[in-house]
């Protein structure tokens, strides 16, 4: 989550081609409803510090990169996705415990390919959040 962003990126810019970095909400610590870009991270895991991270070095490498901060969901053809699991419990009428202090507004995933397309097709880079337009507990 560090190391390959940082040297894709390097690689990237030696190419002159565009790179994306996808990392997550996982940068930030959950103590506020919602953050800005301008916020900075406090992650509480070890995924979330390698992602931030990486954020950081794919920008110190190739500043023209689009950095993506998303959190998505959608079904898995390779295997099965947690979207599955809730997806049929909630089908099969099966009670499932979520929980009640966790937040995110999630994106679902052919919806998170069409804005960064749309993102590259404007040319933009930089650091930006890519998230769903509503605010919900897991």
């Amino acid at each position: 989550n560090t190391e390959l962003p940082g040297l894709l990126s390097t690689i990237s810019k030696s190419l002159d081609s565009k790179f994306v970095h996808i990392s997550t909400d996982a940068v930030f610590d959950g103590s506020a409803p919602l953050r800005t870009e301008k916020d900075s991270p406090s992650p509480l895991s070890v995924y979330g510090k390698s992602k931030w991270d990486g954020e950081q070095l794919v920008l110190e490498n190739y500043p023209e990169s689009l950095v993506a901060r998303v959190n998505f969901f959608g079904q898995s053809n390779n295997r099965p996705s947690l979207f599955d699991f809730f997806y049929e419990n909630l089908i099969s009428r099966r009670s499932i415990s979520g929980f009640t202090d966790v937040h995110f507004t999630p994106l679902f995933v052919i919806d998170l390919v069409n804005v960064i397309m749309k993102l590259l097709d404007l040319k933009t880079i930089g650091l930006v959040h890519v998230v769903g337009s509503e605010r919900m507990s897991k």
